[in-house]
């Protein structure tokens, strides 16, 4: 069975702190990655993005281009 939440946790759990939390009327949650030096990213996830593992998976790629960017380990 398909566990979206199941999903976001286990692309970023090993690296950082997932809080996820429903935000709105339409099922859209807000997911906020932490670690030690405090918020690393905070993003709004749709509920067709949710409910979609492709449109999901293309979120989840996202966010981890964009902490890599952040972080320096990629040349721009």
């Amino acid at each position: 069975m398909y566990n979206p939440f199941a999903q976001i946790s286990a692309a970023f759990s090993a690296d950082y702190r997932v809080n996820l939390s429903i935000v709105g009327l339409d099922g859209s949650i807000m997911l906020t990655l932490s670690d030690d030096s405090g918020i690393a990213a905070k993003r709004l996830i749709k509920q067709a993005q949710r409910n979609d593992p492709l449109h999901l998976q293309r979120v989840i790629d996202s966010i981890q281009l964009d902490l890599a960017v952040e972080r320096g380990a990629m040349a721009c």
